[in-house]
């Protein structure tokens, strides 16, 4: 016997059975608790055993009423029967997107996503990282595929596309960066090509540096490999610009150290007060930021800038929109400021003094 819902109309009582209506078939209810109250003319909704009875004559409608159904149950009974529906569906799909080999599907996702468990639920999981395996050995087999045939393109043809903003420099050595297409040779960029307009796939292509310029003007720069002396012209200029950014850090190390000393060993003024002097290695904005070192007659100052929009002004104790602090006159501190100013712009030549290797704490004077 199954339990289903029946909607019926009452047509007359009997001893043991209501006669009803469904639809334009008679049929059978028992009287028991359920239906004892219903009345001739109702129509009434229950949930019911199925106690037809079928012969070669034919079958006999008849049902045995469990609970009545009102409206509300319906809708609930018919949400939960369409979730499970849903439920199934998803399963169905993602399954098979599963077998199929893919891993992020719309069905596959939410089936992933937290709100569901059980046993098919785990071996979907499962399933599905075995594919993202599959998937991500596959993907290093192209790239090691096309990065082979670029190489091969290279060794027959050497040329990059680039677009035209891109160009590199001709007849300068060059260090090929991933960036730039390349894999870090040095080479010497003679000739390009004609221009054209650049395709929408060429980044997937292992073109990566053109990702952006899909649909710009570029063209093909045809480049040689460069020679034993261009190679050392360019490792020279390489490792002067690894000289002058670690100057510029060391620079900029000695001055937040003598900064950090006047702001802890000195005084800062009440407003308003002057910073008179020599004005030394200055980052002044147009827009009210930045610092400098103020040496004069009897201080040595550190002025902060803090005129921009936004700025609490009333912190301001220095003419000129500047928060200011200092110490007493320092010949020491003085005579490397004027040192560290005057290198400011060829800072590759500074002469950094020998307690910056030892640390900034043994300085005597900080």
């Amino acid at each position: 016997m199954t339990n289903i819902i029946k909607t019926m109309t009452i047509q007359k009582r009997g001893r043991k059975y209501f006669d009803c209506a469904i639809g334009t078939h008679n049929a059978k209810l028992v009287i028991n608790d359920v239906s004892k109250d219903f009345e001739i003319g109702q129509l009434v909704r229950v949930e019911v055993n199925d106690i037809s009875e079928r012969s070669r004559y034919g079958t006999t409608l008849k049902y045995e009423p469990l609970q009545t159904v009102s409206d509300q149950d319906l809708l609930e009974r018919q949400r939960v029967a369409a979730e499970q529906k849903r439920i199934a569906d998803l399963f169905t799909w993602a399954e098979g997107d599963a077998m199929k080999g893919l891993c992020r599907t719309k069905s596959i996702r939410e089936l992933l996503s937290g709100r569901y468990a059980g046993e098919r639920v785990d071996a979907l999981r499962v399933k599905v990282e075995a594919n993202q395996k599959a998937e991500e050995e596959t993907e290093n087999q192209r790239r090691i595929e096309r990065y082979n045939a670029q190489a091969q393109a290279r060794k027959a043809n050497p040329r990059i596309l680039y677009a035209m903003s891109q160009r590199p420099v001709k007849n300068v050595p060059i260090r090929l960066t991933h960036e730039m297409g390349g894999d870090g040779e040095v080479v010497v960029f003679e000739s390009e090509g004609k221009i054209f307009i650049i395709d929408e796939n060429e980044p997937s292509l292992g073109n990566h540096h053109l990702l952006g310029y899909e649909g710009s003007r570029g063209c093909y720069c045809y480049y040689r490999p460069a020679t034993a002396a261009e190679v050392a012209v360019l490792e020279a200029e390489e490792q002067a610009a690894r000289n002058r950014r670690a100057a510029v850090k060391q620079r900029d190390l000695r001055l937040s150290a003598i900064a950090a000393y006047i702001k802890s060993h000195g005084e800062r003024p009440a407003a308003p007060c002057v910073a008179d002097g020599e004005m030394l290695n200055s980052s002044f904005t147009l827009y009210g930021g930045g610092a400098a070192f103020v040496v004069g007659t009897d201080h040595i100052w550190h002025l902060t800038g803090n005129g921009a929009d936004g700025d609490d002004w009333s912190r301001n104790n220095v003419s000129g929109g500047s928060i200011g602090y200092r110490i007493p006159i320092d010949s020491a501190i003085a005579d490397e400021l004027r040192h560290l100013d005057s290198h400011r712009s060829d800072v590759v030549q500074l002469d950094v003094p020998q307690f910056l290797d030892e640390g900034l704490d043994d300085w005597p004077h900080l």
